[in-house]
């Protein structure tokens, strides 16, 4: 069971985080063209994107950690999970909290110092007022639409690097503070 629900995790989080990309980079860059036409099958793309994130982000908000950083990084996944219907301001500000939780994680040390700076770049860019894919705020400058594409890179490689870990733990309860260490060799006569 344990290790069906670190695949979903995995999964979810990785197909989930694409597919915020996807989305969310044509608004970032607000170019004219969209991957997918018509209107009704992007807001289909993005109703499925939103549910199958706040899936993963639920999901590895369960995963058991060890030590103060828990309360971190289930607050940060929870706070990201409500985030992503709700507005990216507070998206961003659950990935922060998650990313510094997951930098005390040994094992998602990279994750967590690959996530920082991403969620740092969109705070920023919305504490300057502006506002990524709203036609409500003027439409991003430049140097604006620069952070919010390299904070979207790194937020999602964050991410799909997390679920691709969760993926390759064999254990049936996924102990991250293991993943980074060497994995002990299992004789035939043990499977």
């Amino acid at each position: 069971m344990r290790s069906e629900r670190s695949r979903l995790t995995g999964f979810a989080l990785i197909a989930g985080s694409l597919m915020f990309f996807t989305f969310w980079i044509f608004s970032a860059t607000e170019a004219e063209q969209t991957l997918i036409e018509p209107w009704s099958l992007q807001l289909a793309f993005h109703g499925a994107q939103i549910i199958t994130l706040i899936t993963g982000l639920v999901l590895v908000s369960r995963l058991p950690i060890d030590g103060w950083p828990r309360h971190v990084w289930r607050a940060g996944a929870i706070v990201a999970a409500v985030g992503t219907p709700l507005g990216l301001p507070l998206f961003a500000g659950g990935i922060l909290l998650m990313a510094v939780g997951a930098v005390s994680i040994p094992g998602l040390r990279v994750v967590g110092a690959v996530m920082i700076p991403g969620a740092l770049f969109w705070l920023l860019l919305f504490s300057q007022g502006a506002m990524i894919g709203n036609e409500d705020y003027p439409p991003l400058t430049e140097p604006q639409q620069t952070l919010a594409v390299v904070g979207l890179v790194l937020i999602v490689t964050g991410l799909v690097v997390l679920g691709g870990l969760i993926l390759r733990s064999r254990a049936p309860v996924l102990r991250l503070s293991g993943v980074g260490e060497k994995q002990p060799e299992h004789s035939s006569d043990e499977r």
